[in-house]
């Protein structure tokens, strides 16, 4: 599934950690600066993305 997710999403980044974890991250660069409104919007979409990445590509449905 780590494999599935990183190669369809490209905002985040799958691995396994102990006892097989499924660890989602992301970056984001703010280099120069973003206004406050729009890193907000930003980091609810990164949150929304490892739940939708899960859903669609855990096919063996081995997260509960």
């Amino acid at each position: 599934m780590v494999d599935a997710i990183n190669k369809k999403y490209i905002l985040v980044r799958a691995s396994t950690g102990k006892n097989n974890q499924l660890i989602p991250d992301y970056d984001l660069p703010i280099e120069g600066g973003i206004p406050v409104a729009t890193f907000v919007k930003t980091v609810k979409l990164f949150q929304a993305i490892p739940r939708a990445a899960i859903k669609d590509c855990d096919k063996e449905q081995i997260v509960e």
